[in-house]
């Protein structure tokens, strides 16, 4: 490789970060509990039916994961359980007490959710623009909310030690990059 080369192409276009707690929310499970908009996505249908389930059985505070227990979850959503759970990761542990309490969790991961997605949507758009000047593509197999944490913080270490910073490297980090499916990412 002609180094000199690479160091003399400048800096790669300038994505933008999103918070390594919301990186999550632009997996492929999230998104397809988090649908396209309007009426919430599966996640807060499975949600709300499972208050719904809850509140018929008397009611009362009850943490969120409690509703995505398969005992509250109604059947449709039984084998989206693992999705579901990952997708609520922020607000698992959060007690609700009501439907109208529930319902503002959901509008919260939403907001987080459709905030996340444009960035990821934007930063893919970059990548793609430089994709015959990627260095690195980073292979990765995340599975949990502390999977993103730990990718996200990994690239950041690497790519940004003083060793490598003069090379200006292009590298795909997927946590920073969403798509319509995962085929379309390459992952």
């Amino acid at each position: 490789m002609d180094t000199e080369a690479i160091k003399s192409r400048g800096p790669s276009l300038p994505l933008t970060v999103i918070p390594k707690d919301d990186r999550y929310l632009i997996s492929e499970m999230a998104c397809k509990s988090y649908g396209d908009g309007g009426d919430g996505g599966a996640l807060k249908l499975a949600l709300m039916s499972a208050m719904k389930a809850h509140l018929a059985k008397g009611g009362g505070a009850v943490p969120i994961r409690r509703l995505l227990d398969l005992s509250y979850l109604a059947a449709e959503y039984a084998s989206r359980q693992s999705e579901l759970l990952f997708s609520a990761d922020d607000v698992l542990d959060e007690s609700v007490a009501s439907a109208a309490d529930l319902a503002e969790r959901c509008r919260r991961l939403e907001v987080r959710f459709t905030k996340a997605r444009e960035m990821a949507l934007a930063n893919t758009d970059l990548y793609l623009s430089m994709v015959n000047d990627l260095d690195v593509y980073v292979a990765t197999s995340m599975r949990s909310r502390q999977d993103f944490r730990d990718m996200a913080t990994d690239c950041d270490k690497i790519f940004s030690d003083e060793r490598l910073k003069s090379l200006n490297l292009r590298y795909f980090d997927h946590t920073l990059s969403a798509a319509e499916g995962h085929e379309d990412k390459g992952s």
